[in-house]
């Protein structure tokens, strides 16, 4: 994956169920391995073509998560998305089974009220 930074927070597997603290890879904002907790908010290198999210809008990206510790499920495409709102990290949501999020190269903008949508593997 390169670079990325963390967020660590609560989730459910989507196979099992199991819900325990997770740690989520994804990029965006500085990428120095930094971990985030939900609610803090973004380092930012003014530099940054991205820099101008943290200032207007509500967005999310893709997120890499571990293997369930429960039952071993276990994806390479991005079953979560990681939602930022004015430069803060959110929300840690989970794709349901058999589906993923798109993980482009810049976060993408969310209206106010709308939420990620994941999609069939492999698309």
């Amino acid at each position: 994956m390169g670079m990325f930074n963390v967020v660590s927070a609560d989730a459910s597997c989507p196979q099992c169920g199991d819900r325990r603290e997770v740690r989520v890879q994804f990029r965006h904002g500085v990428l120095d391995l930094h971990v985030y907790r939900l609610g803090e908010e973004l380092r930012w290198d003014e530099s940054s073509r991205c820099a101008f999210v943290r200032r207007t809008t509500r967005s999310w990206c893709g997120g890499y998560g571990p293997p369930c510790e429960a039952c071993g499920y276990d994806q390479e495409f991005a079953t979560y998305a990681v939602v930022f709102d004015g430069g803060r990290v959110t929300e840690l949501l989970v794709a349901p089974l058999g589906q993923v999020f798109p993980d482009p190269v810049e976060a993408l903008p969310l209206a106010e009220n709308e939420l990620p949508s994941a999609g069939p593997m492999g698309r």
